[in-house]
């Protein structure tokens, strides 16, 4: 549990994986990332973000705030991305205008949180890319 690692340390948290496709990335390089980082002991915690809990009734309601308010120009391939996984779509799907040409792949994995230790996902970064 997230509760179990102190309150003051140090984390990278990512999120929205599949999102990474929207920019010629294949989401298949960033899971291979962090399975290297949690082979070598850098995986803290995996955590969901559910549509229904409070965090994701949160996240939905700011997203579509800021996209009221802030016009297409402004939206976030990321948030659009988890918004859409949190709906339950799935595949390569066009989150929004942007992203006709070169949808994100979004699945269930979308709706994670990996939690990394910083060291290790600095380590491996600094290795050849696979």
């Amino acid at each position: 549990m997230l509760d179990a690692i102190p309150r003051d340390a140090h984390l990278v948290a990512v999120t929205a994986l599949g999102a990474e496709a929207a920019f010629g990335v294949d989401p298949a390089r960033a899971e291979a990332r962090i399975a290297a980082i949690a082979a070598h002991g850098g995986l803290l915690h995996v955590e969901a973000i559910a549509r229904f809990e409070l965090a994701g009734r949160h996240f939905v309601e700011l997203v579509e705030h800021v996209h009221h308010r802030a016009g297409p120009e402004h939206q976030s391939v990321l948030a659009d991305s988890l918004r859409a996984a949190l709906f339950g779509r799935a595949g390569d799907v066009p989150v929004s205008l942007a992203t006709r040409e070169r949808p994100p792949r979004l699945s269930p994995a979308t709706t994670l949180v990996w939690f990394l230790d910083p060291d290790e996902a600095r380590a491996q970064a600094a290795q050849k890319a696979p």
